[in-house]
């Protein structure tokens, strides 16, 4: 199956820990009628993209893999590949 690369705001629902460190757990598109629940993220990383700070997170359900990004300068989520 192909990783389709979009880049939609999503909402999130994520905890930190004592360090700051996010841990997303619920993601929600505009476009979907129910909340996806994160299975496991595969990988984290930051990186600067287009001048903006960014967190990606690489995640899997079942046999998908999707990635989403926060964006350290805005607060906000998007769904970067599905």
């Amino acid at each position: 199956m192909a990783i389709k690369r979009i880049m939609q705001p999503i909402q999130v629902k994520s905890w930190s820990d004592e360090q700051g460190v996010l841990t997303p757990f619920r993601i929600k598109s505009p476009d979907w009628k129910q909340e996806m629940r994160v299975e496991r993220i595969v990988k984290c990383s930051t990186s600067k993209i287009a001048g903006r700070l960014v967190q990606v997170f690489t995640c899997e359900n079942d046999d998908r893999i999707y990635e989403i990004e926060y964006d350290l300068t805005s607060t906000r989520w998007f769904l970067i590949k599905w």
